[in-house]
């Protein structure tokens, strides 16, 4: 009867340290799943904000007030649409990335930085191309940011990839 209760409690021990580990197990595969699909959705924005011809750098300028030229008009208004698009694809980044990811802080300092470029642009149209700079650079602190926080990030600068113009009959 004594090895009888020894082998039964052996039994229980083991079947309740099995299931243990086994949900440990699980959970960790989990975490770790979780945080390649973060990863790659970060990346994915970052690659974006890459291409995003309205964040390609260029010199900063005194603040404008003058009436914008049509085509100036049809520039900001581009600008415009770019900046929006950009908006909700963080947006869509919030959505998407883990509730506990230390970087949703910074995704939502550059999200709110778009809203503040279309307010300041409602407002003086013609300085859209110095508060779009401005914009691209608070972009460029929350994106060092994000990649500091996670190494296997690759940085890429906004607007980078548009800043090389093609050569004629290149495309």
């Amino acid at each position: 009867m004594d090895g009888f209760l020894s082998n039964t409690w052996a039994n229980l021990v083991g079947t309740f340290v099995g299931a243990a580990l086994a949900i440990f197990a699980a959970r960790r595969a989990e975490r770790r799943h979780r945080r390649s699909t973060d990863v790659n959705e970060l990346q994915r924005v970052i690659d974006r904000l890459a291409d995003a011809r309205a964040l390609t750098k260029f010199p900063k300028s005194r603040p404008r007030t003058h009436p914008l030229s049509a085509s100036a008009q049809e520039d900001e208004a581009r600008v415009r649409l770019s900046v929006l698009n950009l908006r909700q694809m963080l947006a869509d980044a919030l959505h998407n990335i883990s509730k506990d990811d230390p970087s949703l802080g910074h995704l939502r300092d550059m999200q709110g930085a778009c809203s503040r470029y279309m307010n300041y642009v409602e407002v003086y149209p013609s300085d859209y191309e110095n508060a779009v700079q401005h914009l691209r650079d608070t972009v460029l602190i929350g994106l060092h940011a994000i990649v500091a926080i996670n190494r296997r990030l690759e940085l890429r600068e906004p607007g980078s990839s548009s800043s090389q113009l093609p050569q004629l009959g290149t495309y």
